[in-house]
């Protein structure tokens, strides 16, 4: 595959930057994902060619040889003849501006209502929990990992740090999943840990790669 065949696919023209390969490749993962598309040979088909052309592509960028910077010097000015002139007259002073009078400023707009705070007990709980599932995660307990958080989510269903608690714990079981050759297992813990966190994007771009790692095992 050439670069200009890479370039097309990507919807692209020569001489665009990385980053913009890396943006443009990046609404193209997400809009043929087969997590997106199940059951579509076709979206499929395009989600391996995209990601193979941003590969090749990459590899060709980053073998380039950097621009030099180096420029002919610029030859100095010829000199200038400055013909002194009688100096102008000052000119009249100017009358000063009239005083600004302030205005009462409006208030600012009061601030979004905040979530239900917990009681002291919820926050003993809250914490006790936190420190058993972050023990867990570091043990390698992922299992165990993601039933604390689940069910620190039924008893706070509206705080997005637990949500957030969820997320980790699958992606981080996701991984071990496909370290144990658990495919499918695996492909259900990462959209999982997607749906519990949709709005966090480096947690997006940790499970686009591990999605394409699924696919090179899978071949």
């Amino acid at each position: 595959m050439t670069p200009d065949q890479c370039y097309r696919i990507l919807g692209l023209g020569p001489g665009v930057s990385l980053a913009d390969v890396k943006v443009a490749y990046c609404k193209l993962a997400r809009q043929f994902h087969p997590d997106v598309n199940p059951g579509d040979p076709e979206a499929h088909q395009k989600f391996i060619e995209v990601t193979q052309a941003y590969d090749r592509l990459l590899e060709f960028l980053q073998s380039q040889p950097r621009k030099s910077t180096y420029s002919a010097p610029v030859p100095p000015p010829e000199p200038v003849i400055r013909v002194q002139r009688p100096a102008a007259p000052p000119p009249p002073p100017v009358a000063p501006p009239p005083p600004v009078v302030s205005r009462p400023q409006p208030p600012p707009p009061p601030p979004p209502p905040a979530g239900p705070s917990l009681s002291e007990e919820d926050r003993k709980v809250k914490l006790r929990a936190y420190e058993q599932w972050q023990a867990q995660l570091n043990q390698d307990q992922f299992a165990r990992a993601v039933a604390i958080a689940d069910g620190l989510a039924q008893r706070f269903p509206q705080d997005p740090q637990v949500h957030q608690w969820q997320a980790i714990s699958y992606h981080h079981w996701g991984r071990h999943l496909i370290q144990t050759r658990e495919y499918e297992r695996a492909r259900a813990c990462l959209r999982k840990a997607l749906k519990l966190d949709p709005h966090n994007r480096r947690l997006w771009q940790e499970v686009e790669r591990d999605f394409r790692r699924l696919e090179q095992l899978y071949r």
